[in-house]
């Protein structure tokens, strides 16, 4: 009679367990490999999110103006200032500026009104609205806000940096233009500021200037 060949219930009995523990075993195995990659994956994305922000964060800061150009806008309201927009180049990234300058009325806090308002050069050209300011004390914020640059320009058209500025006809001469806006921060790039001058109430001028916003050396 030939041997049974058939396991006896003892052995499947177990060898069940058996296969049980090690499928769990490959399962949680996986279970942790995908763990692991999600981890990871997490974890460079934190990274890339992190530079990203850093790389965001140093697009913008303390800066300095570099002037490009000096036009007049197309809208220039009744037209009463006079200036002129030719600058000469003394060096790659200085300029001088002289030429007539025209108040026709008193530079003061209580009729004028300056605005500035700026397009920022993008990829999609220039966007519009990238910054405004307001001022309705224009005399007094030359001094506090952008003081070097007011000074600057006084000493070359021959008037006292206070205020009132009178009114009159100013010649300009030689000034090395060192440009300042009334921002302790800003984004870098290139910009358009239109400086819209409003006698009480009423546009009497508008200067576009072209300029590039770069990092401050420290």
């Amino acid at each position: 009679m030939a041997p049974d060949s058939r396991p006896h219930k003892a052995t499947l009995a177990a060898s069940r367990p058996l296969a049980e523990e090690t499928a769990n075993a490959a399962h949680a195995m996986a279970l942790g490999a995908a763990r692991a990659a999600r981890a990871a994956r997490a974890a460079v994305g934190l990274l890339m999110l992190a530079n990203g922000a850093s790389a965001f964060l140093r697009l913008g800061g303390p800066y300095t103006v570099d002037l490009q150009s000096v036009d007049r806008c197309e809208d220039q309201g009744r037209n009463l200032l006079v200036y002129t927009t030719r600058l000469h180049k003394k060096s790659a990234m200085e300029y001088e500026y002289s030429g007539p300058w025209r108040w026709p009325f008193d530079l003061d806090d209580d009729n004028w009104h300056v605005r500035l308002e700026a397009e920022r050069w993008g990829s999609r050209g220039w966007g519009k609205n990238a910054l405004s300011f307001d001022s309705k004390k224009p005399c007094s914020d030359a001094l506090s806000l952008v003081g070097d640059m007011f000074r600057g320009i006084a000493e070359a058209a021959g008037f006292a940096p206070t205020c009132p500025v009178p009114k009159g006809n100013y010649t300009v001469k030689n000034w090395v233009v060192k440009l300042q806006l009334p921002f302790k921060e800003l984004p870098y790039g290139t910009y358009s500021i239109d400086v819209v001058f409003s006698y009480k109430g009423e546009r009497v001028g508008c200067m576009r200037v072209k300029v590039d916003v770069t990092e401050k050396n420290s």
